[in-house]
């Protein structure tokens, strides 16, 4: 295209607003036609020659891009927005205060942990634990991200890992109502996996894992048995009182 020109582009849904739509002009699956005209053509921004104010300005902005497409469940979408806040919020290709940089290292560690939880909707279950260990270098008690590697490593399989960053997480926040039952869920599954482990190993040695008792059987046949003698010394004195009876007869 030249400068001045206009087209009108013509979009499917899925390019454009997709199932959701846009309340209230744009409904569900509703294809677009966009009328674009160059105004200007400009060169790609350099970021790195940017000022920290510059930097944090345009990475908020693809950062509040990427929660706009992460409410929308865009997943795939919201990580290419954070992971470009990421880029440009980058405070080691600058030099300004400290306060300006320790701005822009805040807004990129929420890139980091908001790219986690996009990444766990997608099961990037690696990519998520690289996303929040890139939080937890800078900030070890950022609970959001011990939980969201809690999450990752018990949905890998490591649920003793995942159990224990979930536990970090509690101690520092007691009262969230998510991590208390993500910590109640896991430990019931490694119970179950420590149980099925330890039966596996029986059995490679050749012995049965202990059967299951069934208590009320047990009781029903010892009552069973002691009705059974009972019975049995009753009928034993009947039995005795009747010769008795017959010999005084005699």
């Amino acid at each position: 295209m030249e400068e001045g020109q206009v087209i009108e582009l013509q979009t499917d849904a899925r390019f454009a607003y997709g199932e959701k739509g846009r309340k209230p002009d744009i409904p569900p699956n509703s294809s677009i036609a966009y009328i674009i005209e160059l105004v200007k053509k400009d060169y790609p921004m350099d970021y790195e020659s940017m000022s920290a104010a510059e930097k944090l300005k345009y990475g908020e902005n693809k950062r509040e891009r990427g929660n706009f497409l992460f409410v929308r469940e865009e997943f795939v979408s919201a990580i290419n927005s954070y992971n470009k806040a990421v880029r440009i919020l980058d405070p080691a290709t600058c030099s300004d205060t400290a306060e300006s940089l320790q701005k822009l290292l805040e807004s990129r560690l929420k890139c980091y942990n908001n790219m986690a939880a996009c990444q766990l909707k997608t099961d990037a279950y690696d990519a998520a634990i690289k996303s929040c260990r890139m939080v937890l270098d800078v900030q070890p008690d950022n609970v959001k991200a011990l939980f969201r590697t809690g999450k990752g490593l018990a949905a890998k399989g490591e649920t003793k890992e995942g159990l224990m960053y979930m536990r970090r997480a509690q101690k520092l926040d007691p009262d969230t109502k998510v991590i208390n039952q993500e910590i109640m869920k896991l430990s019931k599954k490694l119970q179950a996996e420590s149980q099925s482990e330890k039966d596996m190993y029986q059995k490679m040695l050749g012995q049965k894992p202990p059967a299951k008792t069934n208590k009320q059987s047990e009781n029903s046949s010892s009552v069973w048995k002691w009705t059974s003698v009972i019975g049995g010394v009753t009928i034993a004195i009947v039995a005795m009182g009747i010769t008795a009876y017959r010999h005084l007869q005699h």
